[in-house]
């Protein structure tokens, strides 16, 4: 018995077997995966030619946001970037190369073809300086040192504590304080005592004191103390903002104990009494 051979018939009256309707469909399917496969091979030598072309390698490290730290430094520390294909360089390529230099608290990066590489920096602040027995270590709010000089410094205060660890509370309490304050007013201060967390005194540069307390509320306390001065005369030496909203103060100077130097006698209360402070302007 022979085998039924299926028949059909194409639009034009043809009539065509189940055999060469195979053979057709085959066919285009094999001209479909032909297809496909160029547009990958095209794709693959595309990306090639991005990735390892010389004309997208890096040949120029610029670099942002530096204020102390040297340009120049940031770039060398990046040369033996230069060459490297853009699209490979990463992350941990940059901080490897930038793990040396304490001044770097972080950075960001970007490329920007066909052969730039932008680093950008956030340098560590400048907060205050320790004793160190090779006379000063300048330090951010974590305790890193940034640099040692030989003499008290004039651009950041001085942290006059017991104990200059930076895990100590009086540290964490001095940087705390002097990280809240105000820039115009943080350059007027000579030193911060610091005994507690909630037991931060300043010294001004003109020998004034300011009681601050803690970190809490810094900027009402700022903004009173700025109108406190206005309003007082030379008489008054000693502010109290503790208590932003109910200030106080003095004629004498408060005795700050667990400061590094000596404090003060404590001034007599008859010769130097408190004295209310002019009604501190509404919280806003």
């Amino acid at each position: 018995m022979k085998p039924v051979t299926r028949r059909e018939r194409a639009a034009d009256g043809t009539v065509i077997d189940g055999s060469a309707r195979f053979a057709r469909h085959r066919r285009r399917r094999r001209r479909q995966l032909i297809a496909a496969l160029s547009i990958l091979a095209a794709l693959i030598a595309f990306v090639a030619v991005g990735v390892f072309s010389p004309f997208l390698s890096v040949r120029e490290v610029r670099v942002e946001g530096t204020q102390r730290l040297p340009v120049e430094s940031v770039q060398a520390a990046l040369a033996d970037l230069g060459d490297k294909p853009l699209a490979l360089v990463t992350n941990a390529d940059i901080g490897e190369r930038l793990d040396g230099m304490v001044e770097v608290q972080s950075y960001d990066f970007r490329l920007e073809p066909p052969s730039t590489l932008v680093v950008e920096i956030a340098e560590r602040e400048r907060l205050g300086a320790v004793n160190v027995p090779a006379g000063y270590a300048i330090v951010d709010g974590a305790g890193v040192t940034l640099e040692q000089v030989p003499t008290a410094p004039q651009d950041v205060p001085r942290f006059e504590l017991e104990d200059n660890t930076p895990s100590s509370p009086g540290f964490q309490a001095a940087a705390a304080v002097t990280g809240t304050l105000p820039d115009d007013l943080r350059a007027q201060v000579e030193s911060v005592q610091a005994r507690s967390l909630d037991g931060v005194t300043l010294k001004l540069r003109d020998g004034d004191t300011v009681v601050w307390g803690s970190a809490e509320h810094s900027a009402r306390k700022a903004e009173v103390f700025a109108m406190l001065r206005q309003l007082t005369g030379p008489e008054i030496v000693s502010y109290d903002v503790t208590s932003p909203d109910a200030p106080v103060t003095r004629t004498s100077p408060v005795e700050q104990p667990g400061a590094t130097n000596p404090p003060s006698p404590a001034p007599d209360p008859a010769a130097s009494p408190a004295q209310p402070a002019p009604p501190a302007p509404p919280a806003p």
